[in-house]
């Protein structure tokens, strides 16, 4: 966690600096099917943090990075089933909800006519998709969050695993820079119940999760919370269709003393960064490829 500011000085006279992180992959997806089999939803994607007391998959939090001022540090978001990553830090895209794909959370497994185990998470970063069982009448298995693993399908659906709730962001300032309300991410995607076509049957999708609540011909998506998993789909369009949902893109958070100039290239930052906090700043990434300098 920040709080030691300028470390010294590098060889060359740089300043060397401790930089918290927040770096969440992008979330699983679900995958479209017929009436007949019901799917797994998306796991969440990896989320590994510096700031608070805990990260991903029950896991401590880790060490602040140590930069060197002056110097470009690769930074890449991974769109949905994509990886982020921030220098050393890579978090894992979240494991596909198509039969219980591993990644940073796993997806959750299908139901009829076959059955699949859930997803594998990755240490330090998710849980386990839910496993769905081979009864016909058991929906899918919902996928893996950052907080709390999947959970079997059943009737009504499947609630996705639970995200985490980041303290590098305030909440108002997460809302502000449109990456998520009550600072949850990667949630997982929610499975789908077995009796498609009952509003009050499909399952909601985690905590800061992806879609997959039948309701009013429409259907949840993931894109507000980032590292979210797609909830399995529903039958949304009075055309009869089932549109199972992507997950959602990642998210890299930098928080740094506000002594220093983050200068961002290829990158996307939030339109609310750099954020002033104390005797802090935040820099929120959004999108892109590219590299971070600290000056």
């Amino acid at each position: 966690m920040f709080g030691q500011g300028i470390l010294g000085f590098a060889g060359g006279g740089a300043a060397t600096i401790n930089v918290d992180f927040l770096v969440v992959a992008g979330g699983g997806a679900a995958i479209n099917y017929g009436s007949s089999s019901p799917k797994g939803g998306g796991g969440a994607g990896g989320f590994r943090t510096s700031y608070g007391s805990y990260s991903g998959g029950g896991s401590s939090s880790e060490n602040a990075l140590v930069f060197e001022s002056g110097v470009a540090y690769s930074v890449a978001i991974g769109g949905g089933g994509g990886s982020s990553q921030l220098d050393t830090i890579t978090s894992i895209a979240g494991g596909s909800g198509n039969g219980g794909g591993s990644g940073g959370s796993g997806g959750g497994g299908n139901a009829a006519p076959g059955w699949s185990a859930g997803g594998a998470g990755t240490t330090g970063q998710g849980f386990n998709g839910g496993t769905s069982s081979n009864n016909g009448a058991n929906g899918g298995g919902s996928g893996g969050g950052a907080g709390a693993a999947g959970v079997g399908g059943g009737y009504i659906g499947s609630n996705g695993g639970v995200g985490l709730q980041a303290t590098i962001v305030t909440s108002s300032q997460a809302s502000s820079a449109g990456v998520g309300e009550g600072n949850y991410f990667s949630g997982g995607g929610a499975g789908q119940a077995a009796y498609q076509n009952s509003a009050s049957k499909q399952g909601n999708g985690g905590t800061g999760g992806g879609g997959g609540k039948y309701s009013s011909w429409q259907t949840r998506y993931a894109a507000s919370y980032p590292g979210s998993g797609g909830g399995a789909a529903s039958k949304n369009d009075p055309d009869g269709t089932y549109r199972a949902n992507a997950g959602a893109s990642g998210v890299v958070i930098v928080r740094y003393p506000n002594t220093f100039t983050a200068t961002l290239s290829g990158l996307t930052p939030s339109s609310n960064s750099p954020i002033t906090d104390g005797s802090d700043k935040i820099t929120i990434i959004k999108a892109g490829t590219g590299t971070i300098t600290f000056n």
